[in-house]
């Protein structure tokens, strides 16, 4: 059975598992265990403290581009982004970043010198979003 906590944004799975919702899209979802110690000082009282037991999951490459090109066009200022804001905001290292940054101006997605993205990434994002809409409802068609 689940159930939602608006608040703090953290699902309720079962008595022992949580998942843990982050309000920040950027940020991945990560499910925790609920561990229940009864400490042998103080009787019937109960401590709960939080375990990661899952890894998350690994981004394909086109959810990595997806996630560049979708931080690089939340991130423009004055017509153009920087590559810190970008970083941040797609959850990466700046050495990886960087790699990708390059394979995406090679396939003319964005132009580096300034960071934007061309239309042609904006096509991306778009018929990127549609894919993601249409497998959601699959997914929720059959399981």
């Amino acid at each position: 059975m689940h159930s939602w906590s608006q608040r703090t944004n953290i699902c309720h799975i079962d008595s022992v598992s949580l998942l843990i919702i982050p309000i920040n899209p950027f940020v991945p979802k990560v499910r925790m265990t609920l561990e229940t110690k009864y400490p042998s000082n103080a009787q019937g009282v109960r401590v709960e403290s939080l375990h990661r037991t899952q890894h998350k999951d690994r981004r394909s490459k086109l959810e990595i581009y997806h996630d560049i090109l979708l931080a690089t066009n939340e991130s423009i200022d004055n017509g153009t982004a920087k590559p810190t804001h970008v970083q941040f905001r797609s959850n990466m290292s700046y050495g990886n970043l960087m790699k990708y940054l390059k394979e995406l101006e090679e396939k003319n997605l964005i132009n580096m010198n300034p960071l934007f993205i061309t239309e042609k990434g904006m096509r991306f994002l778009n018929d990127f979003g549609k894919i993601k809409d249409i497998i959601q409802k699959i997914g929720s068609d059959y399981f």
